[in-house]
């Protein structure tokens, strides 16, 4: 039964006819337009609407319509008695028919054929109707073509064919699927108590048991705690298991609830944010719109004051998708076994993400379900034991009862302790596999059905060899089975739709079709050819008629060359023109053999199809093994034919990037030339504009990292791989680097650019040598090694100096006065600034974004007293309209820090929780804003939120304590103020004056002071003690040599 359309953007066809004999038939036509973007109007749904008679619904949906099919069989149907409407006493069918013409639309009629298996009943038996009925077959096709099937699927072949051309015939109005944002939308009507899905689930098989598992539910469901994970490896049905319990007893186990929300992070673009956002709008009944795009910080505390005053159930499903286990480019393929399940690597990859799961945990009397592969450290204490509120349940196999029913289900027979026995042994009757294993032997091609006789076949069941193997590696012999059961063209299919990476509309899956031979090259060329060879032939038979008898030798043995070109001209033409044949056939075939292989994936239970939204998706695990086993020659054509069906839609406009949405296409045909192997490809297609807006634009530094990892398999501590030389290594090094310096991964980045400095070094490559010492010398200054930072900035300004590049002169002064700021040392400081003004400002958009030095000089006037909200108003616009979004979020610091000096505290809280918000919002580490947040907060009298987030930052591995010192103080923590201020004056004195960090050491002073604590005696800066920077003889050389040839 389907619904009735409600999308616009799904134009409706009339499927009519008679019902009961043509059930299956209507089926197949309905299964057919949804395929293909339309949505089926019939009398499943409306003839029966209250207060309307059968010939106005009937009337009603032909006019609504945008086109028509008619399925005549052997029965006229119903004639409605009715002598103003219908004098003629023509049948429903008819009436629609005729009222179709009259409206001009679309018609394809298709007509039963002689040789079609029927029934007796499905015969017309009053002989009035069977010579109307007759009338009315040859009227259709006196009006159109009208083929005849004489099966259901000749019919869906015929239906499939016309179904096309209507497509193409109505302009493309037809989308194969809503676009996210108008799912999105739709889905947000969804007002409470009603449940709203993001998007639907849809399971790979029928659910079955699990009683223990529901009670369990319940349980939960009715008691204190309120957050529940459950984990399991991928397939066990921990998704299908919420799914059932939201949809069929939450509510009965608590009435009170005020709605359900259901959010899935396999769903395309899904995150955090998104979550909240939905859920906040959900929850208070405002409009999404105002709400999308929202940082997870600026919700999460809307979003759990909400739940704390209504009983909400909110289900995140597929959580491990935030952590940073499957923060990789092919998360969506990957499989268990393949996954990193440390500490670190079950952290959330966003500070925020984690943030708002541990706020989730107080949400009472809220409940929140989540499923998950992995049980995120976020939700445990540092001793490692879950957090009061939450709990944990790992989700094992289903109970060998029901795993027999599932395999009762698909028609299995066979020996029931036999069944048992195998699938509790082989796979802890793991859900996915018995549906996988029922499916096998439902297509057992000796007995189908026949388990007993499946499992002892040598060439079947008993080829499996299970006893040996691990439950995962059991799951992936059973995939193999499974996949190596398929047709050739089937399995195409279903690799291709893993290696698209999430769910796809059908335009997609049909611009795959591996069923479509590639199109053969026009024979205009051919038949140019022949036609100047014939003509040359000609004229040379015309000359030999007259010719000399010295010449007619040459000119004979000229025609026999020219008969041999139009000879062989022939047959490549014919050639061609046959391959043309085969194409056409091919492509008339095509299309419903598309089909046909998605209809045996989807009853294999391999691909699931959201009808709803005409979108294809796999189970995680089945798409990683489908994605993991092609070899590599395919998988390289079919990650070509990925990155060349995005490459024809519209580029992304890079000038315009603001969210990683703004680039999705792009990062779609980079992931595909990485897949395909193609490396080089995908750095040249990443250089430039695409990488400077991920960066810059965006600071997508977590996806820049996951895009980058597949070149970096031995680590970014490594060069990449699969590039031609040390040029495009460099570049990726570099881009690497800085992502790994932004997300506070020193030594990382400290790894790559030690690499990247020997490949320059080894290139002569002197330009790029400078930039690398450039980001050296920010490393090194965020991991306290101010000395070291220092020599690699002067080294930097050293080389730029004797390449007399006035762009790199100028960034290198602007780098040695945020230095001498840092350190104190304010008229060197502000010499650099004058030399950085009297050079031309850097154009490149990778070593200089607007802003920065407006940004650079308000610091400094701030540490010296002078700087003043003009000032700061001026570098904020000026930052805004290059879009630099590092340079902005540090003046909106700027500004808390300037509100604190002047005393107001409540001015500080909006500029912290604003930094805070852009910092989060991209996964940058915000522990130093969020701990002088809390000196606002405690200054403002709103202690315990003060204290709450002190007692969250100390449980860090690096606590902010410079930060924490004057909080704590405030908060009235004598001791914590002291441990604090004492490890965050050993911090700030760094390698000891000059450098040393003047503004923090001045902090941690006062603090000391304030506690009549004696500072403590540090060693003062000895040069001998400084570690040279890698590679520093060579590079002193070089700035010799060039300074020798300048």
């Amino acid at each position: 039964m389907f619904k009735e359309s409600d999308n616009s953007h799904h134009p409706d066809v009339m499927v009519s006819s008679t019902y009961t004999d043509l059930t299956a038939h209507r089926e197949a036509v309905c299964d057919s337009l949804l395929r293909l973007g339309f949505f089926p109007v019939g009398m499943e749904y409306d003839s029966a609407k209250a207060g309307k008679d059968v010939i106005a619904s009937s009337l009603e949906m032909v006019a609504r319509a945008q086109a028509y099919i008619g399925i005549i069989g052997h029965r006229y149907g119903a004639v409605p008695r009715d002598a103003e409407r219908n004098p003629a006493e023509l049948s429903i069918t008819e009436i629609e028919y005729q009222a179709a013409v009259k409206r001009g639309i679309p018609v394809y009629i298709f007509v039963m054929g002689d040789d079609h298996a029927v029934v007796r009943e499905a015969v017309e038996p009053v002989e009035a109707y069977q010579v109307k009925l007759a009338a009315l077959k040859a009227e259709v096709r006196l009006r159109s073509i009208s083929p005849a099937f004489s099966s259901v699927e000749q019919l869906r072949s015929l239906a499939l064919q016309s179904i096309f051309e209507l497509k193409a015939q109505i302009g493309g109005q037809a989308e194969p699927a809503p676009t996210r944002f108008q799912n999105r939308r739709a889905l947000a009507e969804v007002t409470a108590p009603h449940l709203l899905a993001t998007p639907n689930f849809i399971s790979g098989h029928e659910f079955v048991g699990r009683r223990d598992e529901l009670t369990a539910l319940d349980e939960w469901a009715t008691g204190n705690d309120s957050l529940l994970v459950i984990e399991a490896i991928g397939g066990a049905g921990k998704s299908t298991l919420a799914w059932q319990w939201l949809n069929e007893r939450a509510t009965n186990t608590r009435p009170d609830l005020a709605g359900l929300l259901w959010y899935s992070f396999y769903e395309g673009g899904a995150d955090m944010a998104a979550f909240a956002a939905n859920a906040f709008t959900y929850v208070t009944g405002q409009r999404l719109s105002n709400f999308r795009g929202r940082k997870t910080a600026e919700l999460a505390g809307f979003l759990v004051a909400s739940l704390r005053e209504r009983p909400f159930l909110l289900v995140l499903d597929g959580l491990e998708r935030v952590l940073v286990a499957y923060h990789r480019l092919d998360a969506s393929q990957t499989r268990d076994d393949e996954v990193a399940s440390g500490k670190d690597d079950r952290a959330c990859i966003k500070p925020a993400d984690g943030d708002l799961l541990r706020q989730l945990v107080g949400a009472n009397p809220s409940k929140i379900l989540i499923t998950s592969r992995l049980l995120p450290t976020s939700l445990l204490n540092k001793s490692g034991q879950l957090l009061p509120g939450a709990r944990h349940r790992l989700l094992g196999g289903l109970h060998p009862d029901d795993a027999l029913m599932m395999m009762r289900n698909v028609g299995v027979r066979g020996d029931v302790k036999a069944i048992k026995r195998y699938l509790a042994v082989n796979f802890d009757n793991h859900p996915q596999i018995v549906g996988i294993v029922g499916g096998l032997v439902k297509d057992y091609i000796r007995d189908p059905g026949n388990f007993d006789r499946w499992e002892e076949d040598p060439l079947a069941g008993a080829a499996l060899h299970l006893s040996k193997l691990d439950l995962v590696q059991r799951q992936t012999h059973i995939l193999a089975a499974a996949l190596n059961g398929l047709d050739r063209g089937v399995r195409q299919v279903l690799s291709r739709i893993a290696a698209l990476g999430s769910a796809v509309g059908f335009e997609t899956v049909e611009a795959l079709n591996p069923f479509l031979l590639p199109q053969p090259q026009s024979s205009i060329w051919l038949d140019s050819s022949l036609k100047d060879s014939t003509s040359h032939l000609a004229l040379l038979q015309a000359e030999s008629r007259d010719a000399p008898t010295e010449r007619l030798e040459e000119i004979n043995r000229e025609i026999d060359e020219t008969r041999t070109t139009i000879a062989k001209l022939e047959a490549e033409r014919a050639t061609s023109l046959e391959a043309l044949a085969e194409y056409r056939r091919a492509e008339e075939v095509a299309l419903p053999r598309l089909i046909s292989a998605l209809r045996d994936l989807e009853q294999r239970g391999l691909v699931q199809w959201d009808r709803q939204k005409n979108t294809y998706d796999l189970h995680p695990v089945v798409r990683g093994y489908a994605f993991d086993v092609l070899d590599q020659p395919e998988r390289v054509d079919i990650c070509d034919l990925i990155a060349d069906h995005f490459r024809r839609k519209p580029a992304d406009r890079y000038s315009d990037t603001k969210t990683l949405a703004d680039v999705q296409q792009s990062m779609s045909i980079f992931r595909a030339l990485v897949q395909a192997g193609r490396f080089d490809q995908a750095m040249r297609f990443y250089r430039g504009d695409f990488a400077n807006a991920l960066s810059y634009s965006i600071e997508a530094h977590h996806e820049i990292l996951a895009l980058l990892k597949p070149l970096f398999s031995n680590g970014f501590g490594r060069p990449p791989v699969g590039l031609r030389g040390p040029f495009e290594e460099s570049y990726l090094l570099n881009n690497a680097a800085v992502a790994l310096i932004e997300l506070g991964r020193l030594s990382e980045a400290r790894d790559a650019l030690t690499i990247k400095l020997r490949l320059n070094l080894e290139d002569m490559d002197w330009q790029n040598l400078r930039i690398c010492l450039t980001n050296l010398g920010e490393t090194l200054r965020d991991d306290n090694r101010l000395a070291q930072s220092h020599a690699a900035f002067k080294f930097a300004l050293e080389l730029a100096e004797v390449l007399n590049n006035k762009e790199d002169l100028a960034r290198g002064q602007w780098y040695l006065m945020a230095t001498y700021r840092i350190t104190g040392q304010f008229k060197r400081a502000r010499a650099a600034y004058d030399a950085f003004r009297r050079l031309p400002i850097p154009s490149n958009r990778a070593i200089y974004r607007s802003g920065d030095a407006e940004e650079e000089l308000c610091w400094l006037d701030f540490y010296e007293g002078r700087v003043t909200d003009d000032q700061l108003d001026a570098a904020e616009v000026v930052a805004r309209a290059g879009s630099n979004r590092t340079a902005l979020r540090s003046l909106i610091r700027l500004r808390g820090e300037l509100a604190l000096d002047r005393g107001s505290p409540n001015v500080a809280i909006t500029a912290f929780e604003s930094a805070i918000e852009m910092g989060q919002a991209v996964g940058l580490p915000v522990a130093s804003f969020e701990a002088r947040l809390a000196l606002a907060k405690a200054r403002f009298g709103q202690w315990q939120a003060a204290g709450d987030i002190c007692e969250r930052l100390v449980e860090l591995d690096r606590p902010p304590h410079i930060e924490l010192a004057p909080a704590y103080l405030e908060l009235g923590d004598h001791d914590r103020a002291r441990e604090h201020a004492l490890a965050g004056y050993s911090e700030a004195w760094a390698d000891g004056p000059p450098y040393s960090r003047w503004r923090e050491l001045q902090q941690s002073r006062a603090v000391l002071k304030l506690l009549f604590e004696t500072e403590p005696q540090l060693p003062a800066f000895d040069p001998r003690a400084v570690e040279p920077l890698p590679y520093e003889a060579e590079i002193r050389q070089v700035i010799a040599d060039r300074k020798k040839t300048k």
